[in-house]
């Protein structure tokens, strides 16, 4: 038989697990969700009408930190023709990446982009924009192909930043704090048991 105190020890216990388990879930489900565009120069589906020298996108959350490891991120501009306009390798720095571009003619263009999402996985999309060149600004004639660069280049401030995402740390205190309640649950249920002998 079970006494009246082992019986709210166990019901602590279950709650207490419950809700870590509900904890550990809900930290899993954020942390699937990837870090996505929320803003870009040239802004997504706009009219430029200045020169353009750089394309620069900004993301939700600080890139993984891959050291100087960094093909995996990657900008190319370019038209409906085929040409590539993006002139220089990625810079990193921080939840920013950005490349060099030199545009040509007035007209549709598109950039690409794929970064390492702070948990690890690569995301890549595209987004349109209209150049309307202004007077006196330079054309580029575009390259068959895209720039290729052996790695990007990391922002010097970014060089030693390998915090790591914080959800993976919620993850870890959710499951500490799991086992703690168990084995305190545990130790109160034996400790009852005692008491009643």
């Amino acid at each position: 038989m079970i006494s009246a105190r082992s019986k709210t020890v166990l019901r602590s216990t279950i709650l207490a697990v419950t809700l870590a388990g509900i904890l550990t879930v809900a930290t899993a489900t954020a942390a699937n969700a990837h870090d996505g565009l929320v803003d870009s120069s040239p802004a997504a589906d706009s009219t430029v009408t200045t020169e353009v020298t750089s394309i620069d996108l900004e993301f939700s959350e600080d890139f993984l930190d891959l050291g100087t490891a960094t093909s995996a991120f990657a900008i190319q501009v370019s038209d409906p023709d085929g040409k590539f306009y993006n002139t220089g390798c990625v810079a990193l720095d921080g939840a920013t990446i950005s490349t060099n571009a030199a545009l040509g003619a007035s007209g549709d263009y598109e950039v690409a982009w794929q970064v390492v999402s702070s948990d690890g996985h690569p995301t890549s999309d595209s987004f349109g924009f209209s150049y309307v060149q202004p007077d006196g600004a330079a054309t580029a004639e575009g390259a068959d192909r895209g720039v290729t660069c052996a790695a990007a280049v990391v922002a010097d401030d970014q060089q030693d930043a390998n915090t790591g995402p914080g959800w993976v740390w919620i993850v870890v205190a959710a499951v500490v704090a799991l086992i703690a309640i168990v084995v305190v649950a545990l130790l109160l249920v034996r400790r009852g048991k005692r008491a009643t002998s």
